[in-house]
């Protein structure tokens, strides 16, 4: 089948320069491109993150690159979580976002700075529970 593709000079511009990085025709672009697109239904909703909102998720959930979709949804469960224990914290995205820069604004990492929360809710806590003991208590699932 011979379909005719309108594109603006921007875009059609921009696959070009594609096509010459990559040593392939425009058509050649063209088509991998659309086979990509091939495994998203278009009645249903999908969501694209590309260049600099990529970057800022990989940054903001450990630095690393993201692989997929599901290792996308395992940082954003760890980062929405803190244990202590046996006892979850979960914490709305904008809290999160809180201890994130606090943790900055103190030049540590976001695990450091929970770390010491956490040695600090401890010492304070046993001390005021008689025959308790903080050898016990873990700190785990805390975000890079």
């Amino acid at each position: 089948m011979k379909v005719t593709l309108v594109l603006d000079d921007d875009l059609a511009d921009s696959y070009a320069e594609e096509a010459t990085e990559r040593n392939l025709s425009l058509t050649q672009v063209l088509v991998d491109r659309l086979n990509r697109a091939g495994e998203l239904d278009p009645r249903d909703r999908y969501l694209i993150v590309a260049g600099r909102s990529r970057e800022q998720i990989e940054a903001l959930t450990g630095g690393l690159p993201l692989s997929d979709v599901a290792d996308l949804t395992e940082r954003i469960r760890r980062l929405a979580s803190i244990r202590f224990g046996a006892h979850d914290f979960h914490l709305t995205p904008g809290q999160m976002q809180e201890v994130t820069r606090l943790a900055g604004r103190q030049s540590k990492s976001t695990a450091r700075y929970l770390q010491e929360v956490w040695e600090t809710f401890t010492s304070e806590f046993f001390v005021r529970l008689p025959g308790a003991t903080a050898a016990a208590a873990t700190l785990t699932n805390t975000p890079k």
